[in-house]
């Protein structure tokens, strides 16, 4: 009988497992924070994160976004914090005339892979939601869900490579009498920087083997 083979070698071999990590999108904001997502004072701070652009109210053109005074409407609206606030044309009640208002926000991606990035948030409106437009282009998202609670929403295309503009369409109803109009968000985003190294993520393994064996 031909005797076996005591041979053995050793490989310290294994392929890199490689990651590319997303970074957050950065100058991505709730609103009614500060540059530290700190919660701003209530009753007329401006938001320095939202502009608003379009006014139904010509007696509140904007472009300030502001905090909501104390009381009304919260309580129908949902309650204030922890980490957003609600953001009107102006802070008794948010009060404004009927008609279409929009907020708008803005992010930069320079030096990021725009087509990596994905949005995550919620939104609370009143009276409703028509659209959030990515770069002036509709993303087809509503919320007719009103004020009570905040609506999911996702955003996973249409970024480009600089300065990206969110804007959140707001309709009021109601015509001659003001009423109160406001916005809430809560978002989160995540991006890739190009070209990232590979890294190993997963160290080597050594593993014995018989002469043969694959």
């Amino acid at each position: 009988m031909k005797p076996l083979s005591s041979f053995v070698w050793t490989a310290a071999f294994v392929a890199p497992v490689t990651s590319l990590c997303a970074a957050p999108i950065p100058g991505l904001f709730n609103t009614g924070v500060d540059g530290d997502g700190l919660l701003l004072p209530g009753d007329g701070a401006v938001d320095p994160h939202y502009e608003m652009v379009v006014s139904a109210d010509p007696s509140l053109p904007g472009p300030d976004a502001v905090t909501l005074a104390p009381g009304f409407p919260v309580g129908p609206w949902l309650a204030e914090g922890p980490d957003s606030r609600w953001i009107a044309p102006q802070a008794a009640s948010g009060n404004g005339l009927g008609g279409e208002y929009r907020f708008r926000t803005s992010f930069d991606l320079t030096g990021f892979d725009a087509d990596s990035a994905r949005i995550e948030g919620e939104w609370g409106v009143d009276n409703e939601g028509l659209d959030i437009l990515l770069n002036g282009v509709s993303t087809g998202i509503t919320n007719f869900n009103g004020f009570g609670a905040l609506t999911p929403f996702t955003i996973d295309s249409g970024f480009i490579a600089g300065e990206n503009t969110l804007e959140f369409v707001v309709f009021n109803a109601g015509d001659a009498t003001a009423n109160p109009i406001g916005l809430r968000v809560k978002m989160r985003g995540t991006v890739e920087v190009p070209g990232e190294p590979p890294s190993i993520v997963e160290a080597p393994a050594s593993q014995t083997l018989f002469a043969g064996e694959p």
